[in-house]
């Protein structure tokens, strides 16, 4: 009884169908069997697109499935007088015979008797799937349409010409033993498969020889194409089928030769990339790796998807020296998911996710050494600001960035898009989140590392003055200093375009750098400054109306004002309720500016070593009111109106208390303060 136990096992898993290894056929919508070949990619590609048949099943998948899992003990042979002659094996080895004249003989016999005697028994039935020397017939095309509609398994064992487009029905499935491949020339071409290797189409693997044709005829051929080797590639490789899989095994890798060609033919596509989905939707590209590294090719991508190419899914993949963007989403590829992927040494950005696409995550990547900009989400074509194609409602989020090479570099880029939620990630030695033209814009809960000044930047746009709309930054970490040389009107936070903002909660440890700067050509309006906690210096402002800030603390230990409202007019300001500690000033100085509707209330100043608490000096106020605030610990002047100032009877010095001296002689409503 015991020697029996392995033709069970195996007749069990040979009977029980696995249609978790279910094939699938492929066709195109008009319902004709289609695949691109190296002609059709330097010609025409009109009608390229086609669907995957998610219905059909290939149950002699479980059969080669079987045969993979029994490396040990499993023996193959030819013929039934090639395993005869061989009984050096202990009883109960397992062997099929495959290519046997008499068709019966080629099914599972076990061996009987110790090594090197006894004999092989037949299993006591007939495989449930046959098994077919395809090898006896002309070509590949002749094999599969001799089996009919018979479940059957095609053994190829050696190499086989397809020179006519051969579909592949369900009923049929391939196994490969030995060197059996096939080689496809003319119009040949292979589809109906749901898995397929580019072993099987030729490929050597070794990252030496050009294995673009293996690769891209295992892309056309099936639903899931399989990488396992290290596979060299002179030509651009595409997917243009529906549902389609690019997953890799162990090694796998694409590694690009010198140069790429085999991409001009596409409309509107420039320049090469490693792989392009060409308007093909819910493809998966899962765990490739692809090495660009000796391309000479320039603006290269890595994994491009193009054009209406929607659903799409780039996970757990390495991409290393791309010579353009490493992952590329462009035009209408709505519903993305780049997920649990490495970038390194990009030669432009790392994930961009480009023009006219909607709703994407990009979640969990490392993205490091790229040379423009990590993460991009941009919804323009072009370099100019005139041809807008906004990008919308992206979450970029537990994403760590590090080390762009290029100083003037975003980590993270919104450009022209909308509805954008930048959460949890981590950036450190880049320069932040820029937005130009942004809106409804969402910067939270992140950590920035070192990251210079410009950690969060609105900017104008590149070839005009442009607005960034409802930008939402709270509840991020700064801990920075400043790059060498750069001013200090450019902010750890900098609003420099901005109509609607709203900064809270963000703990800012910053040394001798500004924190938060509104300023330069645009006007900054509708911004709120709340409940910020500052290590620096915190505050340059700027030509900016409707301004709030109110419930900070503030500390300025590097002995530098901390508050500077230098030039342009302000409008409705209020600062309120803040905490300022440490060599701290706060200074309204430019003569041609004018401060209309200022509220300067309710704020303490601890511990001031500064020669000036608050100075006014060269402005113009109007309708100003400065009261109920408290100045501690210092001997040196409080508040200090020069008399460069110009303020009417309307602007108001009321219930401020202080150890110091009220310097100035302009001519204010004073009422109840104490000196």
């Amino acid at each position: 009884m015991k020697r029996y136990v392995g033709i069970l096992l195996v007749w069990a898993l040979c009977v029980i169908p696995v249609t978790a290894l279910a094939a699938t056929s492929i066709t195109t919508r008009a319902g004709v069997g289609r695949s691109l070949t190296w002609t059709e990619m330097d010609g025409n590609f009109s009608n390229l697109r086609t669907a995957i048949d998610t219905n059909s099943a290939n149950l002699g998948a479980s059969l080669a499935s079987l045969l993979q899992s029994q490396t040990a003990g499993t023996l193959g042979y030819q013929t039934v007088a090639a395993m005869n002659a061989d009984l050096a094996h202990p009883a109960n080895t397992i062997a099929l015979v495959t290519n046997d004249p008499t068709s019966t003989n080629n099914t599972y016999w076990i061996k009987l008797g110790a090594s090197g005697t006894g004999s092989w028994q037949k299993s006591s039935q007939p495989a449930a799937i046959p098994l077919v020397n395809a090898s006896l017939y002309a070509d590949f095309a002749t094999a599969v349409s001799a089996q009919g509609t018979t479940m059957t398994t095609l053994v190829v064992s050696a190499s086989m010409p397809v020179t006519t487009a051969v579909s592949v029905p369900t009923t049929i499935n391939l196994m490969f033993v030995g060197t059996g491949s096939l080689s496809l020339s003319g119009s040949g071409a292979v589809t109906g498969l749901k898995e397929s290797r580019p072993e099987w189409f030729g490929a050597v693997g070794n990252g030496i020889a050009d294995d673009a044709a293996a690769v891209q005829n295992a892309i056309n051929a099936s639903r899931r194409a399989v990488l396992s080797k290290n596979y060299l590639h002179s030509k651009t490789l595409y997917i243009i089928n529906d549902y389609q899989e690019i997953v890799t095994e162990g090694v796998g890798q694409l590694t690009s030769a010198t140069t790429l060609t085999g991409y001009s033919a596409l409309t509107g596509l420039v320049y090469p990339s490693s792989v392009v989905v060409y308007q093909a939707n819910y493809v998966k590209i899962i765990g490739i790796r692809i090495d660009q590294s000796q391309l000479t090719t320039a603006n290269c991508d890595g994994i491009l998807f193009y054009k209406n190419s929607t659903n799409g899914i780039v996970s757990n993949s390495r991409i290393v020296s791309s010579k353009g963007d490493a992952i590329h989403f462009y035009d209408g590829c709505n519903d993305a998911q780049i997920t649990k992927n490495t970038v390194t040494g990009s030669a432009l950005d790392g994930i961009l996710f480009h023009a006219r696409s909607y709703r994407a995550v990009i979640s969990d990547n490392i993205v490091r050494n790229t040379a423009i900009v990590p993460i991009e989400i941009e919804g323009r074509i072009g370099t100019g600001d005139t041809d807008l194609q906004p990008c919308t409602d992206v979450v970029v989020t537990g994403n760590v960035i590090s080390n762009d090479t290029f100083y003037g570099n975003q980590g993270i880029m919104i450009d022209w898009s909308s509805g954008v939620v930048i959460s949890g990630n981590t950036l450190k030695n880049v320069l932040g989140v820029q937005c130009i033209g942004a809106s409804n814009t969402s910067i939270s809960h992140n950590t920035f590392e070192e990251c210079w000044n410009l950690a969060v930047f609105s900017a104008e746009g590149f070839t005009s003055q442009v607005t960034s709309k409802n930008i939402v930054v709270d509840a991020n970490v700064f801990n920075l200093s400043a790059y060498p040389g750069s001013p200090r009107w450019n902010g750890v936070i900098t609003l420099d375009a901005v109509d609607g903002a709203t900064v809270s909660n963000n703990t800012m440890k910053i040394a001798n750098l500004t924190g938060i700067a509104i300023r330069r050509t645009a006007t900054a309006q509708n911004i709120a400054v709340r409940n910020n906690t500052t290590v620096g210096i915190p505050l340059f402002v700027s030509t900016a109306n409707n301004m709030v800030i109110s419930g900070n603390t503030i500390q300025s230990p590097f002995g530098a004002p901390i508050l500077t409202f230098p030039s342009g007019n302000l409008s409705n300001l209020v600062f309120t309720d803040n905490t300022i500690d440490q060599n701290n000033t706060i200074v309204f100085n430019n003569a041609s500016s004018t401060i209309t509707n200022l509220n300067f209330s309710r704020n303490t100043f601890k511990s001031l070593s500064q020669a000036v608490g608050v100075f006014f000096q060269n402005v113009t106020l109007v309708r100003a009111v400065i009261s109920n605030n408290i100045f501690y610990d210092t001997a040196n002047t409080p508040l200090h109106f020069d008399v460069s100032i110009t303020a009417g009877a309307d602007s108001i010095v009321s219930n401020n208390i202080a150890k110091g001296t009220w310097l100035g002689g302009k001519s204010f409503t004073n009422v109840g303060n104490y000196f």
